[in-house]
């Protein structure tokens, strides 16, 4: 078992979360040690659950208390993991370590005690499936714990978590004060969530190495409501998640009573199939959003510059060739050709925002760099890279005959204009449904 402590010795130099939390974050090995081990899952309780109690269940028939963490570790080469850390809903527990210390501390946790060598399923109820998400989104920093964690996450199960918030916590602040505590932080619409959903919903659709995702959703009430409405536990990915919904409350949603349950078994069966597909850890690419527009157009330019804050605003990673015309116009210390050369082949999706200037070098093949044009894609470029991952831009007012390479133009013009459309290209670079508010 890991505690706190021992992280606290061992990277003293590291630790800037305060040493009374991080003592009592514990990561808890269900079943015997084995060096055998070829798969890890790992449970990560919510709010004022435990890495026990939350997983299990109230009992069969004969008096047991079925902790079905247990049954999976006696699989052969499966090693379980129970995480432990504390959770506030009182301003008098002390202070709280949010979502993003919490995730990077039990991340950490995890790597000491070996995980991130072998493929991993990530397990989560309630807060515990925001970690998750955190401790994924985070992973795209290189050279942290995280990065590791990202590499070998093979599935995820999320049980009741509340990805866009729950209406429980605003009902509570008319009992009790949750300012500075983690109810705060789930409560609907609170600002950490959407950002969350946006780095976790851009590697899923982008870099994801694992092979599913699922989510269970809650239908049953606790104490006469859902905790967290179907609504909320949709991650509102479509197709990357699959969403499945239960006939238990909040609590029971992830406490099956026997072996022969169907939660269980999927989990065994996800272990059974990465066997059979000799699922491998494998390195999570540096992948990032490459903006392409022409220098020489003013217009397309300032639309550029908008466009990469708004997108590093939104936690995605993003490219672009601004800050080589800020000095100048100094070409990259490797030449342009090296530079657009290695963009290109790291980049998850080019945003191509058109002019006049951009087609007429697209139609007449200038895009060596020669010219300090910085990324302008050449319709050979368009082929080898693939039209899927081009999304074609335009300015205000701008015409697509006028202003699209010929490919992009009949084949996938998407007729986004960029000043009121920043939010619906979050979204589809995050997978998810775009809201938007009126046009900016």
């Amino acid at each position: 078992m890991w505690r706190g402590g021992t992280f606290r010795d061992r990277f003293r130099d590291r630790n800037t979360f305060g040493r009374q939390s991080l003592k009592d974050i514990e990561i808890h090995k269900v079943g015997s040690q084995s060096q055998d081990d070829e798969i890890d899952i790992v449970f990560v309780h919510g709010l004022m659950g435990d890495h026990e109690g939350t997983w299990t269940g109230s009992g069969s028939l004969l008096g047991s208390k079925p902790f079905w963490p247990k049954w999976l570790s006696a699989l052969p080469g499966v090693g379980v993991w129970s995480v432990s850390y504390p959770t506030i809903v009182h301003k008098w527990q002390g202070r709280k370590l949010d979502v993003l210390s919490l995730a990077n501390t039990i991340a950490h946790g995890l790597v000491i005690n070996g995980l991130g060598a072998r493929p991993m399923v990530l397990i989560g109820h309630s807060m515990g499936g925001l970690i998750i998400k955190e401790i994924l989104a985070s992973g795209r920093l290189p050279g942290g714990a995280g990065h590791r964690l990202q590499a070998a996450c093979a599935g995820v199960i999320f049980y009741g978590t509340p990805h866009d918030g729950a209406d429980l916590p605003e009902k509570l602040t008319e009992w009790v004060t949750i300012e500075g505590t983690h109810v705060e932080e789930l409560r609907r619409g609170a600002p950490g969530l959407q950002g969350l959903n946006r780095k976790f919903g851009y590697w899923l659709n982008h870099i994801r190495p694992a092979r599913e995702v699922t989510a269970y959703c809650e239908t049953q009430p606790y104490a006469g409501t859902l905790v967290v409405d179907i609504s909320s536990a949709d991650p509102g990915l479509g197709k990357l998640v699959n969403v499945i919904e239960l006939t238990y409350d909040h609590f029971d949603l992830c406490k099956p009573k026997l072996e022969s349950d169907f939660r269980v078994g999927y989990v065994k069966d996800l272990v059974r199939r990465l066997r059979a597909e000799s699922w491998t850890v494998g390195g999570v690419p540096d992948q990032h959003v490459l903006v392409s527009y022409a220098w020489g157009d003013t217009e397309s330019a300032d639309e550029s510059s908008r466009l990469v804050s708004d997108l590093a605003l939104a936690g995605i990673p993003v490219l672009s060739d601004w800050d080589y015309r800020d000095r100048d116009q100094e070409p990259p210390e490797q030449g342009w050709t090296a530079w657009r050369k290695q963009a290109l082949e790291r980049a998850s999706m080019v945003l191509i925002i058109g002019g006049q200037r951009y087609r007429h070098i697209n139609q007449n093949g200038q895009t060596s760099g020669s010219e300090f044009e910085g990324i302008i894609l050449s319709n050979q470029d368009i082929d080898v890279f693939g039209l899927s991952r081009c999304m074609p831009l335009l300015t205000f007012g701008a015409s697509p005959e006028h202003c699209l390479p010929e490919q992009l133009r009949l084949e996938r013009y998407n007729g986004m204009r960029i000043p009121a459309g920043t939010p619906t290209i979050v979204a589809r670079l995050c997978g998810r449904t775009p809201v938007l508010k009126g046009s900016e």
